[in-house]
């Protein structure tokens, strides 16, 4: 491990700990997951993805700004700091069909899964 590495781990654990369902984790638990998260920092407007798009293999969880989701030309949802998205790339393969997201998140956080 590189020597900032581990500063990071712990930086990312301390912010998702208060989190649902991070705060179900202990410590060690905690830090285990945080070495596994990608973070990405995102210009604001920047596009995630686009509505029809494969899925990501990524449960997203949000540290600042906010990301808006939307349907067309309607804004149907805001994803806040703490909030996670992305939860239904867990349960099923496919493209995204219900929104496109532009960032105005400045730092969102990206979980990988097998």
């Amino acid at each position: 491990m590189a020597p900032g590495e581990h500063f990071l781990h712990r930086r990312v654990a301390e912010e998702l700990k208060p989190h649902p369902p991070f705060s179900e984790l202990e410590g060690e638990q905690l830090l285990i997951l945080a070495e596994h998260v990608e973070v990405r920092y995102m210009p604001s407007h920047t596009w995630l993805f686009e509505n029809g798009a494969p899925l990501h293999p990524f449960i997203y969880f949000v540290a600042k700004g906010t990301v808006e989701l939307w349907r067309g030309q309607d804004l149907i949802d805001h994803v806040e700091p703490g909030e996670l998205m992305g939860l239904r790339s867990l349960f099923q393969e496919g493209t995204y069909q219900a929104a496109r997201v532009p960032w105005t998140a400045r730092t969102p956080w990206c979980t990988p899964f097998p």
